[in-house]
């Protein structure tokens, strides 16, 4: 159920979880936030393979939407 809605959504952020992961494979535009940087090399989606932005302990609401706005409109 949770692709169904994914693949009907404009774009998605999202904490690095499964959904994250689900968005990219959906094909939509997908705003990973990461809070530890030992994992963004290994679990970040590559953003020159997948329509992807990865923030690092970013808590300003207008940079994250202002990320996925922009791969919105690519």
């Amino acid at each position: 159920e949770l692709a169904d809605v994914l693949k009907k959504s404009l774009g998605l952020i999202s904490a690095d979880t499964g959904t994250m992961h689900l968005g990219c494979a959906c094909g939509i535009p997908v705003v990973g936030m990461f809070y530890r940087d030992n994992t963004i090399e290994k679990w970040a989606p590559d953003e020159t393979v997948y329509n992807s932005k990865t923030l690092f302990r970013e808590s300003d609401a207008k940079i994250i939407c202002d990320s996925l706005f922009a791969l919105i409109n690519m």
